[in-house]
């Protein structure tokens, strides 16, 4: 579920999965947590504690026109018991030439995308997985991703201020006291926020901006309506620079937690353009993810899984991802069972030699979530040493959600049930059933699951959404295409 939702997050459109370059690894902010300096005053007494709003309009204004800066924007999304964390870190030097990294961190591993500007020469250079640099003018990229580095700027407070001109007094900030953030002195402020307020009165622009951050762009009214913010606090520093800044957004199935970390504001900021590229940018056919090099065990296991074009059949509603092929995971013995108990180790001593798993993905998929329609369907194989194991794979599935009914899983998530279904006509020791997660706001999350075995492949499919809808019959059609061809690349 995680890559299915870091999907719609990733910078630019222009990223693609399959890569088997270690991505850079991106900065996050500090972790420790800011500690009270021992010699501040306590602010019981009104006459002698600051105004933290005037402390929070004060760095608005200072951070509209700073000329360079190093930020980070790390970002964690919890939903049906997962987690993904996508960091963005960003620079811009006096020149105004910038340089945008995002990592996505998957369970799977991660994926980047690196951008730099060049203000000077209006050049755009761009590197996503499994390909070297790309120079091309902003326009193209523009085109492309939809994302106009010319008109890209950091708004520092876009998650709760987003506004040139805010509407004030829909804040209430108190003033927390001086602290210590890595040796520097700031002013600690909590901040409450009346959300609906807020968007009622913001323009469609700025309204996006928080909605974005919140992972509700295009939910419909009643989520919107439900929406809140909290847990908001800013570290502000004697000259007005917000060194950390903290959010959480509740609303639509998903709980995001946002921490913002910024140095180097009108300093000396490093930016370092390729020197070596190819012109242009790839065209959207080159795109598709490529498939990756045979497997050293000789079975073509990429060439198993479903393609876009069998999910579109099943499901012409949904608006998938342009990538052509899904977002698919590179194959390793990763992680693949409902136990947060059972590790890679695991899986390597039951015998699983290998594994894909390849999500299809709406674009809108938070919209089309809490719509209650289709939001996303994901396949999976395992490829283990003999056919006893692959068989035992499948029921040890089955045994995990039964077993974790009950019980609390990551992220204040609970399995509320899982029921078997009918069992489709695919393969050996095939199973199905229903799986029904309840998160912390009380929203029932159903996962419908296909479990079946061919020879020494283990094989399933998922459909998520956030209403109990019956596609069975889809589900089946979609099992017996991918059994197909299971049962054709092992004759090969």
């Amino acid at each position: 579920m995680a890559a299915v939702l870091a999907a719609a997050l990733l910078l630019a459109a222009v990223a693609c999965s399959g890569s088997k370059e270690e991505p850079e690894a991106a900065p996050t902010p500090p972790a420790e947590e800011p500690t009270a300096t021992p010699e501040a005053e306590p602010a019981a007494e009104a006459e002698d504690t600051p105004d933290g709003l005037e402390i929070l309009k004060d760095s608005h204004e200072r951070m509209s026109q700073v000329s360079s800066f190093a930020t980070v924007i790390a970002t964690q999304i919890r939903t049906i018991g997962d987690s993904f964390n996508v960091s963005t870190s960003v620079s811009r030097n006096v020149e105004g030439n910038m340089r945008i990294l995002t990592t996505v961190q998957f369970p799977q591993g991660s994926q980047s995308t690196e951008l730099f500007y060049d203000r000077t020469n209006a050049h755009a250079y761009v590197k996503v997985p499994g390909d070297q640099w790309r120079r091309a003018t902003p326009e193209a990229l523009a085109q492309l991703s939809g994302l106009d580095v010319r008109d890209y700027n950091v708004n520092f407070f876009a998650e709760i201020i987003p506004a040139e001109d805010p509407p004030w007094d829909a804040y209430t900030v108190r003033y927390l006291g001086r602290e210590d953030l890595d040796g520097t002195e700031t002013h600690h402020l909590g901040v409450t926020i009346d959300l609906q307020d807020l968007l009622s009165r913001l323009g469609e622009e700025d309204r996006d901006l928080v909605l974005g951050a919140a992972g509700l762009t295009g939910a419909p009214l009643d989520v919107l309506e439900e929406a809140r913010v909290s847990g908001v606090e800013a570290w502000i520093d004697d000259d007005g620079v917000p060194r950390r800044f903290k959010a959480e957004f509740l609303g639509g199935g998903q709980f995001a937690t946002v921490l913002i970390g910024t140095s180097d504001v009108d300093g000396e900021v490093a930016i370092v353009l390729p020197t070596q590229f190819e012109e242009g940018l790839p065209q959207p056919e080159q795109q598709a993810q490529a498939a990756p090099p045979p497997p050293e065990h000789g079975v073509d296991l990429a060439s198993m899984l479903l393609t876009q074009q069998d999910t579109e059949a099943e499901f012409p509603d949904m608006i998938l991802d342009p990538a052509g092929t899904g977002r698919q995971s590179p194959g390793r013995a990763a992680a693949n069972t409902v136990s947060p108990d059972d590790t890679v180790e695991d899986l390597e001593g039951w015998g699983r030699i290998d594994g894909h798993v390849c999500f299809f993905v709406d674009p809108a998929v938070f919209s089309r979530q809490v719509s209650g329609r289709a939001a996303a369907v994901s396949c999976s194989i395992g490829l283990y040493e003999t056919e006893e194991q692959a068989a035992e794979s499948v029921r040890r599935e089955v045994a995990d959600y039964q077993r974790m009914v009950g019980r609390s899983l990551d992220g204040g998530v609970t399995l509320e049930s899982f029921d078997e279904a009918p069992l489709p006509n695919v393969g050996t020791g095939a199973a199905a059933g229903r799986a029904v997660a309840v998160n912390p706001s009380a929203e029932a999350v159903y996962l419908d699951l296909v479990f079946w075995v061919r020879g020494r492949v283990a094989a399933m499919i998922t459909l998520i959404a956030l209403e109990e809808i019956d596609e069975k019959d889809a589900l089946d059609r979609l099992a017996a295409a991918m059994d197909d061809r299971i049962e054709a690349a092992l004759e090969q």
